[in-house]
């Protein structure tokens, strides 16, 4: 159906008085953009005026929530301006019809309607917007395998992290696709590799002591790939200034409140504060 009959004084009809009431500009507007869906797949719609379509596909033509769309649907409902029920197979997919639609076709459409025995699954138009929608979606996600240099390092860098005890928020690890994810903006934008990641993460992350319960070194501020991206030059820095000292050991900080100095991994206190002791 090209067009349908439209009112001039449809604002005043007393439904959707008493819609706009409880739901503002979005009783109006919700409405008819339902008239418009149903009258552009009216050719698609059952041999009892049922249309088939999916609630995501309703949800953003009326770009609300469905707990949203639904209360309008249900007031709506009540009033016997639009019918709908849940696909009792399919709890992704809604039926629609509006009772009274047919008085506001267009005089061509009341000629020739000619409702097929069978609808088709789901209407063309809201399929082809979800097969869209999915493959945007397939596209954006890049999904790293176990076996990826940036997988491994998600892997490596959880391991870290719970060896030195991190207090997970909420007790819940992070999502290891994500921090892949992460550290493909280290590989891939910023050309580091993978080694050179492996190497400085493994320093940061031994960098570490527990003070009474906060941590302090590298090991208190990488908590993620980002952290690390945006540590990225200070931590590099301070792991090869380890590694041309003299005897090649690993270093950590002081653990004496409000002092800076470096000490080998074997020591808690650097000398003067040694000697405090």
């Amino acid at each position: 159906m090209d067009w349908f009959k439209h009112r001039t004084g449809s604002h005043d009809d007393p439904d959707i008085q008493d819609a706009r009431d409880k739901f503002g500009d979005f009783a109006y507007s919700g409405f008819f953009i339902i008239c418009e869906v149903f009258g552009q797949e009216f050719s698609h719609i059952d041999s009892n005026g049922w249309l088939r379509v999916s609630k995501a596909f309703v949800r953003r033509k009326l770009n609300k929530s469905w707990g949203k769309v639904e209360l309008l649907l249900n007031f709506y409902e009540k009033r016997n301006r639009i019918k709908w029920k849940k696909d009792a197979e399919d709890s992704s997919m809604i039926f629609l019809t509006i009772p009274k639609f047919i008085e506001i076709a267009s005089n061509w459409t009341k000629r020739t309607i000619t409702p097929p025995p069978e609808a088709p699954p789901e209407a063309p138009t809201a399929k082809e917007v979800e097969e869209e929608e999915k493959k945007k979606k397939s596209k954006s996600e890049k999904v790293f395998s176990e076996s990826s240099p940036e997988y491994k390092l998600a892997v490596l860098h959880v391991s870290l992290l719970d060896k030195n005890h991190h207090p997970w928020k909420k007790g819940k690890k992070p999502d290891l696709q994500k921090w892949a994810s992460q550290y493909d903006s280290l590989t891939r934008v910023d050309e580091i590799e993978p080694k050179e990641i492996q190497d400085a993460l493994v320093f940061a992350l031994n960098d570490h002591v527990n003070d009474g319960g906060r941590w302090r070194g590298w090991a208190g501020v990488i908590h993620s790939p980002d952290s690390l991206r945006r540590g990225w030059e200070k931590v590099v820095a301070e792991k090869n200034g380890s590694e041309c000292s003299s005897q090649q050991a690993a270093y950590k900080t002081c653990i004496h409140l409000g002092c800076g100095c470096r000490v080998p991994m074997a020591d808690n206190y650097c000398p003067a504060c040694r000697r405090k002791q």
